[in-house]
Parts: C-alpha cells; sequence; structure tokens
C-alpha cells in the first residue's frame, strides 16, 4: 500500500526525489517479495483477493489523504483530523464486533484488555506519521515506514517469538535495511 502515497508524491505533488530513492523503492519491493516467500503452496481464493485490495487502496489511500490534509491545511488541525478518524473506526468496529461477536464473548473480551494499549501505539504512530508526512516527501516517508516496520517485526520474531526465518527471507530483510540508507540520501 505504500506504492500509493509515494507515487502520488512523485506523480501529482512533483516531490524531487534522486536515483536512491528510486533504487531503494526497487530493493523494497524486492525485500517484500522475499520476505513473504513460503516454501508451502498458498491457495489465493477470490474472497481473500478482494479484502486484500481493499486492504490496499484503504491503507494507501489513508496515507496519502494525511498527507493532502497536511498540505491543505498547512500542517494544521492534525489533532482534530485523527479524533474524527478515530472515531469513525471506533464506530464501525464497534458495531462490527457486536453483530460478529455475539457467539464469541470470550474471545471478544480476551481482546479487549490489549484494545487501549494498541489503540494508544496506533494513535502515537499515526500522529507522528501526520507530523512527518508535512516535513518529508511520500517517496522517502512511507517505504521508511513500510521497512522500518519490516524490521521490527523481524526483530520481534527472531527475539521474542524465536522465529527462523530462511535464508532468502533473512536476504530480504537486509535487503530492507538498505533501502532504508538508499531512500534517505
Amino acid at each position: 500500500s505504500l506504492l500509493i502515497p509515494t507515487a502520488f508524491g512523485i506523480l501529482f505533488l512533483h516531490e524531487p526525489v534522486g536515483k536512491g530513492v528510486y533504487c531503494g523503492i526497487g530493493i523494497l519491493v524486492i525485500s517484500l517479495l522475499f520476505i513473504n516467500i513460503k516454501k508451502e503452496s498458498v491457495k489465493v481464493s477470490f474472497r481473500w483477493l478482494v479484502y486484500m485490495l481493499i486492504a490496499f487502496i484503504g491503507n494507501g489511500m489513508c496515507s496519502t489523504v494525511q498527507k493532502m490534509q497536511q498540505l491543505r491545511f498547512n500542517g494544521a488541525y492534525k489533532n482534530e483530523f485523527m479524533i474524527v478518524a478515530f472515531l469513525i473506526v471506533a464506530v464501525m468496529l464497534g458495531l462490527i464486533s457486536a453483530v460478529k461477536a455475539r457467539d464469541e464473548k470470550p474471545a471478544f473480551s480476551q481482546c479487549c484488555r490489549y484494545a487501549v494499549l494498541a489503540g494508544m501505539a496506533n494513535g502515537m504512530l499515526n500522529l507522528l506519521i501526520m507530523y512527518l508526512t508535512g516535513l518529508l516527501p511520500n517517496a522517502i516517508l512511507f517505504p521508511s515506514h513500510s521497512v522500518g516496520v519490516m524490521l521490527l517485526t523481524f526483530c520481534m520474531g527472531r527475539g521474542v517469538y524465536k522465529e527462523h526465518f530462511s535464508k532468502i527471507q533473512t536476504i530480504g530483510y537486509v535487503l530492507g535495511m538498505a533501502a532504508i540508507i538508499l531512500l534517505n540520501l
């Protein structure tokens, strides 16, 4: 989904980018492919494809709208924008949970104890993105964010969950680090 705000910044906002950014984006795409390679075959259903496209477009447009809001209002109204966005999400998820979780009360109540912490972390990350989107070109900010999340996931997987990655996946993470460096040159 990072490709949507990145392409938007380059094509429509005419954000200046150098060869390093293009190389970094290319290496990032290769890195993501390497990281997501699975040994077992995966069956892709039409339903999965529809949900994946909704997530891809939704996440990409969210980042694009954040950038446009910051440009339109000259960096102001970050908090108001986020409050409205989180209220919309809270209402939607509350309604979906009320309908879907009727038969799964124990699972729903177990998830609730992490909801506040997860919401606070998500809110802080989005507020940071709102501040940075006014300072950095999309072609640097969103790929760097994506690589940072990818590397944090790698460190958590190895350190906390003791996951073992294949050689190709490890190469993918190393390429992700190279992408960060190229994107920020």
